[in-house]
């Protein structure tokens, strides 16, 4: 009985080494800060693509009034967007003829070849 009474009154001894709180906060800050890294890529690329598609759509509203094509007057599908978005290549043969129609020398076929080489949708 004595022994039970001395166990009870002695403090507990810990097993183990001691809680590390500085390593514990500094990877909870190292994840919110890679979090907040590739959230602001994420973002950066949201803006790139958006500004690439805003070029699509004026080559395609250039497209429409300079050549008369129907098929530029109407909205860009989604998937036209992501494909132009993604394609470095594309982008830059659209931008190139963008800037001959801005500059009102406009041959039409010729544009057409041009983007159809680089797997443009036309029909």
């Amino acid at each position: 009985m004595a022994d039970k009474i001395i166990l009870k009154s002695q403090p507990v001894e810990h097993i183990g080494p001691p809680p590390h709180i500085k390593r514990n906060l500094l990877l909870v800050a190292g994840s919110v800060v890679v979090g907040g890294l590739m959230g602001l890529l994420y973002w950066h690329w949201g803006q790139s693509d958006r500004a690439a598609i805003d070029e699509l759509q004026r080559f395609r509203q250039q497209m429409a009034s300079q050549c008369r094509d129907e098929q530029f007057a109407r909205p860009a599908q989604p998937e036209l967007n992501a494909l132009y978005a993604d394609s470095s290549r594309m982008q830059s043969v659209v931008h190139a003829q963008l800037r001959t129609l801005q500059r009102g020398q406009a041959d039409c076929e010729h544009i057409l070849k041009s983007i159809k080489s680089v797997d443009f949708p036309v029909e």
